[in-house]
């Protein structure tokens, strides 16, 4: 996967170097490519006991902010099957962790910047399960969701993935739009029954709006 500049000069993509996944800037002027960023997984404590490709197969978007001028991709966290977010100049040189173990190590991860400061990430679990959510990069928090209800043992309300770092993931979303600060976010809990609610990051809190069932 790959992601243009605003102004299609730059190409930011990922490729593997026997082993050594490198990130690529290349310059569509003159086709000329350079490697900003290096993960070599042999040099990366986590990583030891970890079948390689099931962290590089991870390790494949590159998203990039024109308003920050920042790139934002994976790279191997500190704990064993976690993965960091990070944020780089766009010509490397200073990756920065934004997130730490944000992810875990799962059949697939891709992200792309939704709107400005909101990271939507995409993520296929065992069994190719697919999880939706998303990433406040001005906050450096994930957004937050639960759903409570009465009990009731003969009703299965969602099939919510929560994550370690307390992020939440949907089967899918969408972001509807932002208001102020907050974000207006769809999601499709299972079949037959969605939701909209509203994320306020600035306090932590979040409203449901509506639900539907189909």
């Amino acid at each position: 996967e790959f992601i243009w500049s605003g102004d299609s000069r730059w190409l930011w993509y990922f490729r593997n170097n026997q082993g050594i996944r490198e990130l690529i800037r290349l310059d569509a002027s003159n086709w000329e490519e350079e490697v900003i960023d290096s993960i070599d997984l042999s040099q990366t404590p986590s990583a030891k006991g970890v079948i390689p490709d099931n962290i590089l197969q991870c390790i494949s978007s590159v998203g990039y902010s024109a308003s920050k001028n920042r790139i934002y991709y994976l790279v191997p966290g500190s704990k064993k099957n976690k993965l960091t977010l990070v944020s780089n100049t766009p010509a490397g040189g200073n990756r920065t962790e934004i997130a730490q173990n944000l992810v875990p190590v799962v059949d697939d991860w891709s992200f792309w910047l939704e709107d400005s400061g909101v990271l939507k990430l995409t993520a296929f679990f065992p069994g190719l399960v697919k999880y939706e959510g998303y990433y406040l990069l001005d906050k450096e928090e994930p957004v937050h969701f639960e759903i409570v209800t009465n009990p009731n043992p003969e009703i299965r309300i969602g099939r919510i993935k929560q994550l370690d770092s307390g992020i939440t993931m949907f089967p899918s979303t969408s972001l509807i739009r932002k208001k102020g600060s907050s974000l207006i976010v769809g999601a499709r809990l299972y079949k037959g029954l969605s939701i909209i609610f509203m994320y306020h990051p600035t306090s932590d809190e979040y409203e449901l709006i509506d639900v539907m069932a189909k």
